[in-house]
């Protein structure tokens, strides 16, 4: 599941209305609700009972909601520190920006 699809599931939470999701969102309702539909079908759970106009989370979808959030969480921390490190390696250049690879390997 890609990250997108956990902020898009948050925003809905935040708001639980689907139509004030998409407007918040600058997407269509329909994108928003297939989002819904891709993430309840991937972990084969009902994530919201919609009753009348009106969506309630299920006890599936508060768990879910918990680790979004975390999840959320831990990509902002990476994306900070990568930028940390990104500006060391310019430092360590000489303050040129140069292309480098890094490269990960699993022991």
């Amino acid at each position: 599941m890609k990250l997108r699809h956990l902020n898009i599931f948050i925003v809905v939470c935040e708001e639980m209305n689907m139509t004030k999701a998409a407007e918040r969102l600058y997407m269509s309702q329909p994108s928003v609700s297939q989002v819904v539909m891709e993430l309840e079908s991937h972990y084969e759970s009902k994530l919201f009972e919609r009753l009348s106009r009106k969506i309630y989370l299920t006890d599936a979808g508060r768990e879910l909601l918990t680790y979004a959030y975390h999840i959320r969480g831990l990509n902002e921390e990476l994306e900070e520190k990568s930028k940390l490190l990104a500006n060391r390696i310019i430092d360590i250049c000489g303050g040129s920006k140069r292309e480098i690879e890094i490269r990960y390997y699993k022991e």
